[in-house]
């Protein structure tokens, strides 16, 4: 090996390499060969060539789309961390969610493509600061260098401290990745691209024969000028009799060049993801399940290469920098199956890390529908119903792709749905499948916006999550209702159902399942996302008493918001203004400690006084369009003003509206109930049993958890009432936690009355909580086997058993 003196440097290697700019390569196959060999020359061990033929083969199409499925397949799950006891560690599972973490994984996942990767860690009070990669060019690993300038070869020995402290190194030292035998295929394909084009452009285009006589010496110089005017064609001058003829080959001479870049991607795909047809259209449904099994499999052995590097590499530098981790390891996340809306997440998380974007006009080809919905007069009956005008959503804040693509997803249900009111000649107030796909596409939003998972459970983020969630269900009753009379005054007996559909379909894909409900989601998302920062921040505002209003900072802020941006309030007192304050707003509020507060006291305010800085229309305008209200702090996503109609508690839907069986019909497949009753003292152990539980210390107050993981409150006082039948007792915790039916009923600002039901013969047991927001508690107030079934079963339906 050439001279090793190590050079001085900063702890920082990255700040100290000398980057020069690196310019493009398009390498033949011979190239590449030569680049490898100097690669694995032991002489030099020069990488340079190398990595430009790898950079080159990365933005091939299909390399790039195997390599960030992969990615994906990998970033959209949770790293989790379990500690020596075999629990989860809250405190590191939330710094787990900073948003490195995923960069992390994915600079892991390229040291098995490129051979090798050296990451960076900039770690300072426990706190994860920074991540970067050590650009590859300036890495020796079969030395164990780090190269200030690339073409140096003695540099920093970055195996050894101080430098091993921050560094971890991922792949072995004399690999060069799965793309050594990859970039070949790449080059092929790309040739071959290259060749089926010059072919067409050879082929394109006809051939035109010019004949002259043989016995004219001036013919044949006429005929080659009028030839030559035949720019980009193809033309034979022949004398007449000659014979001469000549044939254009047909369109099937490219099916060669297909063949082969067929061959080149499949080979590629093979390499990466151990199949082929996943990530094409495949022929048959069982040879695609095949082939997702090769890629499960290939997607596993990423995963437990990640869980390998966190657990061998990474936790041993945490426990350098003072992280209890020792004893513990990560893995993922595997508690939780996915759901639709959850896998669709990975479109953002593509833009997150920087390695593509999903266009709109690929979404729009997969849902199969336009997703640029058009204005339409129904916008006016909207004003004229005093419905908050939903469309006006900042223009300055478009929709997400996200949001789209799901609004997309469920306008494929619409043909049944106008086909179920279309039979029910007007007189449906209320569809079943609207209701749902509503609920769905509005609860998904929230729940991808939502990020605070609080290890406490006395944590108001609790009760205010499931009071949110119960909103929306409210806002979907009533969205629903408003769109049921509206199309039902389209139905008169002489309408056939083409007619209907005709003047129907608009209404329901532009409106109802379009444009609002983009917007609708929108603001679901941007208030669990807001909302769950409120919570968390409020549970360290002893070390960060002030928070800050932080707008994006472009050209498409709107006014009012601008005005805002900067100024500090204390910690959950911006009321009103906290964010989301208007459709589409994409600020945010950042936590500052006292000392960031202080140095800019000038800029320290309460709610009345920044209300004073708004425009003068600006409080109007957030009245009118349902924002002057403090979403977080009263656990609401949509206020009064923005329900579609007023959804009166006193006519609350029933069972019969969303399509469910009488009762009678249900318990006869329903298991029996024990009819065993505890006896008084088995009563009393049954409620000292469940005290001193999820943070409370009462012994007057029981707890049980439910569904939710909302803790349940029983007083002694309630416990002994007449409410609570004690031969329910034993069934309880079960009917908290696997309820068939849950009903909600709003009972005032903050409050909610819910009602589990348990499918049991002859009667349903059923369990009443009352939820207030303002003492901040979830207290059963009832249980008991109800003799008039289907009279309880009323409110805004939650879940049904599946």
């Amino acid at each position: 090996m050439a001279n090793t003196k190590v050079k001085e440097a900063a702890k920082n290697i990255s700040a100290a390499i000398k980057l020069v700019t690196q310019r493009p390569n398009n390498p033949d196959i011979g190239e590449f060969r030569a680049a490898l060999a100097t690669a694995q020359n032991i002489n030099s061990y020069d990488r340079r060539n190398l990595y430009k033929a790898y950079k080159e083969t990365v933005r091939d199409g299909k390399v790039f789309s195997c390599l960030r499925r992969i990615i994906l397949k990998c970033t959209n799950k949770d790293i989790i961390f379990i500690n020596s006891k075999g629990e989860r560690d809250e405190a590191i599972n939330k710094w787990l969610k900073n948003p490195l973490i995923p960069k992390f994984i994915k600079h892991i996942l390229e040291a098995d493509w490129w051979g090798h990767s050296l990451v960076e860690f900039s770690i300072q009070n426990k706190e994860l600061l920074d991540i970067q990669l050590i650009p590859r060019q300036h890495v020796k690993p079969e030395w164990g260098l780090v190269l200030v300038n690339e073409s140096d070869r003695e540099g920093i020995f970055f195996r050894q401290p101080p430098y091993s402290d921050y560094l971890v190194e991922i792949g072995e030292p004399h690999s060069f990745g799965l793309l050594e035998i990859v970039a070949p295929y790449a080059i092929y394909l790309r040739q071959a691209n290259v060749d089926a084009a010059d072919f067409s452009d050879k082929t394109a285009n006809p051939t035109h024969t010019f004949t002259y006589q043989a016995d004219n010496p001036n013919a044949k110089k006429e005929v080659e000028v009028q030839a030559a005017e035949f720019e980009g064609s193809g033309t034979v001058v022949v004398p007449e009799g000659s014979g001469f003829s000549i044939s254009n080959p047909s369109g099937n001479g490219m099916e060669i060049y297909g063949q082969q870049r067929e061959y080149q991607s499949n080979t590629i795909a093979l390499v990466l993801l151990l199949q082929t047809m996943s990530s094409e259209n495949g022929s048959s449904r069982s040879q695609a399940e095949v082939h997702q099994e090769a890629e499960d499999d290939a997607i596993a052995a990423y995963h437990t290469m990640v869980e390998n590097v966190f657990n061998h590499q990474l936790l041993p530098l945490l426990a350098i920098h003072g992280l209890p981790v020792q004893g513990g390891s990560f893995q993922y996340d595997n508690s939780v199956s996915q759901t639709v809306e959850e896998k669709l997440s990975i479109i953002e998380r593509v833009q997150n890390l920087g390695i593509g974007d999903v266009p709109l006009d690929i979404i729009e080809k997969e849902v199969g529908i336009k997703l640029n919905p058009k204005p339409t007069a129904a916008e006016n009956a909207q004003k004229q119903n005093n419905h908050a005008p939903i469309k006006n959503f900042c223009s300055c804040c478009p929709p997400q792709p996200l949001g789209r693509l799901i609004i997309a997803l469920i306008s494929k249900q619409e043909e049944d749905i106008l086909e179920r009111l279309y039979k029910a000649k007007g007189k449906a107030n209320f569809d079943k499948l609207l209701n749902q796909a509503t609920q769905q596409t509005l609860l998904s939003g929230f729940d991808k916006g939502w990020k605070f998972s609080s290890k406490s459970y006395k944590s108001p983020a609790k009760l205010a999550q499931v009071l949110m969630k119960a909103n929306i269900l409210r806002f979907s009753t009533a969205k629903t209702l408003a769109a049921c009379a509206e199309l039902n005054q389209l139905i008169t007996p002489e309408v056939s159902f083409a007619d209907f559909k005709k003047q129907a379909s608009p209404l329901l894909a532009d409106n109802y399942n379009g444009r609002y409900l983009e917007a609708e989601f929108n603001l679901a998302q941007a208030t669990a996302d807001g909302s769950s920062s409120y919570y968390q921040a409020l549970e360290v505002a002893d070390a960060f008493p002030f928070w800050r209003y932080d707008t994006v900072g472009d050209d498409r802020v709107r006014n009012e918001h601008s005005a805002l941006d900067g100024y500090i309030f204390k910690a959950g007192e911006m009321g009103e203004l906290t964010p989301p304050n208007g459709w589409g707003c994409r600020c945010i509020f950042t936590p500052i400690t006292q000392d960031e507060a202080d140095e800019n006291s000038d800029k320290i305010v309460d709610t009345e006084a920044a209300l004073e800085l708004l425009p003068e229309d600006a409080y109007k305008k957030m009245d009118k369009s349902g924002f002057l209200t403090d979403r977080a702090g009263d656990a609401e996503v949509f206020t009064n003003k923005q329900m579609y109609i007023n959804l009166n508690e006193s006519e609350q839907l029933s069972y019969e509206n969303y399509e469910l069986e009488k009762y009678r019909e249900i318990s006869k497949n329903a298991p029996t109930a024990n009819a065993a009753t505890p006896t008084n003292e088995q009563g009393k152990n049954w409620f000292a049993n469940r005290t001193n539980k999820y943070g409370q210390t009462d012994e007057d107050v029981a707890v049980v958890l439910d569904y939710n993981e909302l803790p349940l409150l029983l007083n002694r006082s309630n416990f002994n009432s007449a409410n609570i039948k004690w031969d329910g007792l034993p069934y309880l915790e079960l009917l908290a936690t696997q309820p068939d039916e849950v009903y909600y009923i709003k009972t005032g600002k903050g409050k909610y009355l819910s009602r589990y039901l348990r499918y049991f013969k002859t009667n349903p047991l059923v369990m009443e909580i009352q939820h207030d927001l303002g003492s901040q508690s979830s207290t059963i107030s009832k249980l008991e086997f109800a003799t008039k079934a289907d009279e309880i079963r009323v409110g805004v339906f939650a879940k049904i058993k599946k």
